[in-house]
């Protein structure tokens, strides 16, 4: 008798403290994880954020690592490490030119808000200051792009090292989290790399890890 009234008690939680009876709202058949409801004319929206998220993501996990299909190419001698040195300083002196450039750009308009401050303002007229700032602002705009990427690999379209230089361009900007992509220029291929986040630390050579 007391191992049933036992198993009777133990069933209806009694003696359980802090226990609340379950309401009709445990017996509703729902999602365990969280439901977020987007409306359908900002699913594309939503989808290009969370894809732009994930690509965030995995180049940040991609960086200061060495891809095991270079170590592996280098190991087995497919790789020649002349080649990936010389491509290594082209990425990192872009690299250290481009960190260069923008603390000069920083200062330069420090300087510039300070005299800016000190001089008499004149007025010139609002449509030719606007149209001005405006087209002032557009020059640095389209500077400051051009001077986020750099092709650091070029050869001939067919070219049977064309083909290893691009790869290995491509290597060290997720090593060193850049952006790389390859154009066609004439009868060229080129290898890009583009600054996706200024102001990292940069890790230390690839050819001296592998």
């Amino acid at each position: 008798g007391s191992r049933r009234r036992q198993r009777w008690e133990n069933d209806r939680l009694i003696g359980v403290p802090g226990v609340v009876a379950p309401s009709s709202r445990d017996w509703e058949v729902h999602s365990t994880s969280p439901v977020r409801r987007v409306p359908y004319y900002l699913a594309p929206l939503w989808e290009g954020v969370a894809e732009s998220r994930r690509s965030l993501k995995a180049a940040e996990e991609e960086r200061g690592r060495v891809p095991s299909e270079l170590r592996e190419r280098i190991r087995r001698g497919k790789v020649e490490g002349e080649m990936l040195r010389k491509l290594e300083g082209e990425v990192r002196r872009f690299v250290v030119e481009w960190e260069d450039a923008v603390r000069q750009r920083v200062e330069e308009e420090r300087a510039d808000e300070l005299e800016s401050s000190d001089e008499e303002v004149v007025f010139v007229g609002r449509d030719l200051s606007a149209r001005t700032m405006r087209e002032r602002e557009e020059e640095r705009r389209a500077r400051v792009e051009r001077e986020r990427e750099r092709c650091v690999f070029e050869a001939r379209v067919g070219d049977r090292g064309g083909a290893l230089g691009r790869y290995l361009v491509h290597a060290l900007a997720g090593y060193y989290g850049l952006r790389s992509w390859s154009v066609t220029v004439g009868g060229g291929r080129r290898a890009l790399v583009g600054i996706r986040e200024a102001g990292r630390e940069m890790p230390r050579p690839l050819y001296a890890m592998v």
